[in-house]
């Protein structure tokens, strides 16, 4: 699709003009879907899949690259800057909200306009480490962020009874915060 251009004008700067959808695969007897390929693309990112999906299964991979986060500024109410790639290994069962994401994320040159966090960032960020969906909850493991003056790390779990969720800090000079 050409001449994309949503009402909401921080909407169509984040979308751009132009709009494509591909996928490319099979079902197999069972509901299960096998994708060869599904991948949307916009001016200003793109995102994609491949793996199986069915109600018991979640096998695959995602991917998404924002090559500009400028043009998501309007959206996050934020001056952006820099670039953003996202690769994440997914697996589970949907039907028992038992599911996991191997996340490994990077953000390059990076600018948030809020002087306190672009600090603590600096211009290279990673996420890395598992985010699952269990049931009523969520859990982490050695999921971490780093960045320039922040190392963090989030392990365990929470649902809507219980949490055991442990956070580890390290900011390794306070006046980035400043």
């Amino acid at each position: 699709a050409g001449g994309v251009r949503p009402a909401d004008r921080a909407l169509a700067r984040a979308i751009g003009t132009t709009l494509s959808v591909t996928a490319r695969g099979s079902f197999d007897l069972d509901g299960v879907a096998n994708v060869e390929t599904a991948r949307i693309e916009t001016s200003t990112a793109r995102a994609g899949f491949t793996g199986r999906v069915g109600s018991t299964i979640l096998d695959g991979t995602l991917d998404a690259n924002i090559p500009a986060l400028a043009s998501f500024s309007g959206v996050a109410g934020q001056p952006l800057q820099g670039s953003a790639t996202l690769t994440a290994r997914l697996s589970g069962n949907p039907r028992r909200y038992d599911m996991a994401a191997v996340v490994d994320a990077r953000l390059r040159e990076l600018s948030t306009g809020t002087p306190g966090v672009d600090g603590l960032l600096g211009r290279s960020v990673t996420a890395t480490g598992t985010m699952r969906r269990i049931p009523n909850g969520f859990a982490f493991e050695n999921f971490r962020v780093d960045g320039a003056h922040i190392d963090a790390r989030v392990d365990g779990r929470a649902t809507q009874s219980a949490a055991d969720l442990g956070l580890d800090i390290t900011i390794d000079e306070l006046r980035q915060v400043d």
